[in-house]
C-alpha cells in the first residue's frame, strides 16, 4: 500500500511543503477523515 503513494510522489517534499504551498495531500484528507476533521483545519495546523 506504501509503495503505491510513494510511486505517485516526485522526490522528497514534507507534507509542511505542501500545506505552505495550500496543497491538501492524500495523508492530511486521510487524517481528516480519520480524526472527523475539517481537511483545510489539518492543513493550517501543519502549515
Amino acid at each position: 500500500m506504501r509503495q503505491e503513494w510513494i510511486k505517485k510522489r516526485s522526490g522528497v517534499v514534507t507534507q509542511m511543503h505542501f500545506a505552505r504551498k495550500g496543497v491538501i495531500t492524500e495523508e492530511m484528507a486521510y487524517v481528516a477523515e480519520v480524526e472527523k476533521l475539517d481537511p483545510e483545519l489539518i492543513r493550517s495546523e501543519i502549515a
